[in-house]
């Protein structure tokens, strides 16, 4: 993926599918709204995912400053805080998102545990109806290159 430089502005894609309002922080901060935050392996990622997982439409939650992370109850050290994980989930809900692709939830977060060897997929703790966090977090990796939860 190219570089993005300067400003962006939510409506503007980041990659086909993660656009800039998708992947900054929620609050309306300017966390994630430079072309310098980008943290282009768990982009890059997420637009892989997505070729195997389907083109389907998906609610993302990306970066998060203290405040908002604070806000929803966020882990005191986050990858959110360092612009490196999205929870994703998809638009409608899961049995939606089958029904389309034909993939399950069991589908998406295994194609998601292929995808990131070195990082973070966390889907057990959110219930068969909930959320898939991936991150790529250099910190968290340096830590335990391979979690899973």
């Amino acid at each position: 993926m190219n570089k993005l430089k300067g400003y962006l502005s939510d409506d503007m894609h980041i990659t086909p599918h993660l656009t800039v309002a998708e992947y900054a922080c929620r609050c309306g901060c300017e966390l994630g709204r430079h072309g310098a935050d980008i943290v282009w392996e768990i982009v890059n990622d997420w637009e892989e995912i997505r070729r195997r997982g389907g083109d389907y439409p998906f609610n993302l939650s990306g970066c998060r400053c203290e405040t908002h992370n604070a806000e929803v109850g966020g882990a005191a050290d986050s990858a959110h805080l360092r612009r490196s994980a999205l929870d994703t989930m998809p638009v409608g809900g899961w049995i939606a998102y089958k029904k389309a692709t034909g993939h399950t939830r069991q589908d998406f977060v295994k194609i998601c545990e292929d995808i990131i060897q070195d990082g973070g997929v966390g889907s057990k703790k959110y219930g068969d109806n909930g959320l898939v966090h991936i991150d790529r977090d250099r910190k968290l990796i340096a830590i335990n290159p391979f979690r899973r939860w």
